[in-house]
């Protein structure tokens, strides 16, 4: 069959070929389909819409899909097959239809995958009706299922309610989690707001995204944040707190992390080292992996500081 190829055939013999059980055949067979056009649709929509074998039925939607037959996938949004749901959700990414409250009824649905695809194309299509409700679906999912999570903090990203994602700071945890995940998508400052969570893995997540995404107008916030805290930071939050210091040239910073015996000695020994070059600095980031410069830095400026902090270095555990 695969050698005859398909071109030439009536609908009817195709539409056969597509529920044959090698998938090269159904997938030849679905790619004729499609160059059929139009003509071809009422039969995808049989086929897709037969409750029995799932295979040719996804198929037959993939098909659909591809010739932006947007009302008979919103049709199968009700189908009793979670699969069929699932993609023919997915494929309204791709189809000029209004959709938009089947979709977001899909996001209850009982069936994880089909949530994922409703997210999926909700945050394709950037539908801002849709933020609430993906908030409580993080909400309900409570940070169990990864992909879930992740699919709906994309679509939240996607459709970029920024002043939805900043008030999530007072949201629950799962609910704060996805709102820093969306704000890292978008590249938005306001995860400063974030940096102070109760929950120090949501903080840290922040100032992860602040600092690998190079935002440095949120820089000082970081900084600030490393100065204000009473406890002892995560290592990630800390040493990206000490390399952002170090990149606006707040040689203080790095001092003080530097002699806090409350954090590792590795960690102070990389404070003590961008120190030890402050004038010269390597040209290098070493948390990015990645070529970096630095503006001028006066021995004026150096003095001031290290006139404050002189007999604390002189007397610090550090070799």
């Amino acid at each position: 069959v695969l050698g005859e190829g398909m071109q030439g055939r009536e609908l009817a013999e195709l539409l056969q070929w597509m529920q044959h059980a090698d998938y090269r055949v159904r997938l030849h067979a679905q790619l004729a389909c499609v160059a059929l056009g139009e003509q071809a649709a009422p039969g995808l929509v049989t086929l897709a819409s037969e409750e029995g074998k799932v295979k040719p039925r996804l198929h037959a939607i993939w098909a659909l899909t591809r010739l932006n037959q947007g009302a008979a996938l919103r049709d199968l949004l009700s189908s009793m097959d979670a699969e069929v749901r699932g993609q023919a959700a997915k494929g309204l990414a791709e189809c000029s239809i209004d959709a938009q409250v089947e979709l977001i009824k899909l996001l209850k649905d009982e069936d994880s995958r089909v949530r994922y695809f409703a997210c999926q194309t909700l945050g394709q299509l950037k539908i801002k009706a849709a933020t609430q409700p993906l908030f409580e679906l993080l909400a309900e999912n409570n940070d169990q299922d990864r992909f879930l999570r992740h699919a709906a903090s994309l679509a939240l990203g996607r459709i970029g309610d920024r002043d939805a994602l900043i008030q999530a700071v007072s949201a629950q945890r799962s609910e704060r989690l996805g709102a820093v995940l969306a704000l890292r998508q978008i590249r938005d400052g306001s995860l400063i707001d974030f940096l102070a969570d109760a929950d120090t893995y949501i903080g840290t997540e922040a100032a992860i995204a602040i600092y690998d995404l190079d935002l440095m107008p949120a820089f000082p916030a970081l900084v600030a944040h490393f100065f204000a805290a009473e406890d002892v930071l995560p290592r990630p939050m800390a040493r990206r707190a000490l390399h952002a210091s170090n990149r606006m040239g707040n040689l203080e910073g790095v001092i003080k992390l530097a002699l806090d015996v409350d954090y590792d000695t590795a960690l102070r020994e990389e404070a003590a080292l961008l120190v030890g070059e402050w004038m010269h600095p390597a040209e290098f980031d070493v948390i990015l992996n990645q070529s970096r410069t630095f503006g001028p830095r006066t021995d004026q400026s150096v003095a001031v500081v290290l006139n404050r902090s002189l007999d604390a270095m002189l007397t610090s555990d550090l070799d």
